[in-house]
């Protein structure tokens, strides 16, 4: 786990926080794309304009990760990454050395994330979701494992989780449009999910008081996710 004030063994520091910062750049300047492409009825809704989540951000973390070959004696169903969301805003993950990441689309079937060399995916995240009360679902992937001679080599990955600062209240308000367009009897899509059912009034009301981490983590309803493991203040 990368933070920009954690401790590192001295032989990667140097080459691991250039790369951090770089990918960071780019997240927050794709998370200013989505703000700026976003519906304004969705935009509304939004507790604050989106890049401005990140001021006094310390949270994004950069993970190192190492998939090991396989030995053998896996079971014949095990992958590598069980499929899951991100719970971050916005996740930058340059392509891989090797095959293997899956995403799901929303008809449920699985498709193979190219890893060309220089190229990148994103994915939107649970606190993305939540921000754009489900406008912007959160992508589930997985990694599966590697068949033939794929099987004896690792696999490295450099996820760059970008994360909101820790005061930050991210939940949409789904009566924003509601308040703002009342003459012309507008429905709100605010408090949307990606499902089609809507978010309760008591929790549509959360967004009105800081919502630190720990009390984000209380609110999904999946639970807590693989890349949570972080300290709290």
């Amino acid at each position: 786990h990368v933070y920009p004030w954690g401790q590192y063994p001295a032989e990667v520091r140097d080459a691991a926080l250039r790369y951090a910062a770089i990918a960071k750049g780019i997240a927050e300047t794709l998370l200013g794309w989505v703000e700026d492409n976003t519906p304004e009825q969705v935009r509304n809704t939004f507790s604050m304009p989106l890049p401005r989540m990140m001021d006094g951000s310390t949270r994004s973390l950069l993970r190192v990760l190492r998939y090991p070959p396989l030995r053998g004696d896996e079971p014949a169903d095990a992958v590598r990454a069980a499929a899951h969301e991100d719970i971050n805003l916005l996740t930058v993950l340059p392509a891989s050395n090797e095959p293997g990441l899956q995403v799901r689309d929303v008809h449920g079937a699985w498709h193979d994330v190219p890893c060309d060399f220089g190229s990148i995916a994103i994915n939107a995240g649970d606190m993305l979701q939540l921000a754009s009360g489900g406008y912007y679902p959160s992508t589930t992937h997985r990694v599966m494992n590697p068949t033939g001679e794929g099987a004896t080599r690792s696999r490295l990955s450099l996820p760059l989780f970008l994360h909101p600062a820790d005061d930050v209240g991210v939940l949409a308000d789904p009566l924003a449009n509601r308040r703002e367009h009342v003459s012309g009897g507008e429905a709100c899509i605010g408090g949307r999910r990606s499902g089609g059912r809507s978010r309760s009034s008591s929790r549509g009301r959360l967004r009105d008081r800081p919502l630190r981490r720990r009390h984000f983590l209380e609110q999904l309803d999946g639970g807590v996710r693989d890349d949570d493991l972080v300290p709290f203040d």
